[in-house]
């Protein structure tokens, strides 16, 4: 018996593009030099690229912590917001001795102070009556008294006055007085 072999068929070569060995260390060296501009210019892609070479440890570890240093150093020296309101009052002091700086206060803002010339706020001695407090939230449109349910401890505290002149109306339920501003209009009849 005769059996005939026939030839095994090989796969068809794999046309590779050769790089010269110089043109491949161009290319690692062109690498090296954007891992290191990356590590400076944009740390966290700096990193990156880093950690995907296959350098030496203590190269990776070095520029890792070049890279964290070029971070932490931009976030620090980075202008911090003006926290600062425009058209804000500072208070320096405390009790009469308080000196407000800012805008100038309408006089009858709060009765029984006015606003000197030096932009002191004093404290008239003949009204020295107890001032008493309400609260409204800034969303609402009703002020309370301390003891109504609806007086929230996140509530901002007015004085009567303070709450008529932001628009704030009386609470049905707790019944607060009404600030009167003296401009009432009196209906009078006349028949005539």
């Amino acid at each position: 018996m005769n059996v005939k072999k026939t030839p095994v068929q090989k796969a068809p070569k794999r046309t590779v593009s050769k790089m010269s060995r110089a043109d491949r260390r161009r290319r690692e060296k062109k690498l090296e030099i954007l891992t290191v501009a990356a590590c400076i210019i944009l740390p966290p892609v700096g990193i990156y690229m880093v950690w995907r070479r296959k350098w030496n440890g203590q190269i990776k570890y070095g520029l890792t912590a070049a890279a964290v240093a070029v971070m932490a150093l931009v976030v620090t020296l980075m202008p911090m917001a003006d926290r600062k309101v425009p058209g804000g009052v500072t208070l320096i002091g405390a009790g009469k001795q308080a000196e407000v700086y800012g805008p100038e206060l309408p006089e009858d803002m709060v009765p029984g102070r006015t606003v000197a010339d030096d932009s002191v706020v004093s404290e008239d001695d003949e009204d020295t009556e107890e001032i008493t407090y309400y609260y409204a939230q800034k969303n609402e449109e009703y002020y309370h008294e301390y003891t109504c349910k609806k007086a929230y401890a996140s509530s901002q505290k007015l004085t009567l006055y303070e709450a008529y002149y932001l628009g704030y109306e009386p609470c049905p339920q707790c019944n607060p007085p009404v600030f009167d501003d003296g401009s009432a209009d009196t209906d009078t009849d006349t028949e005539g």
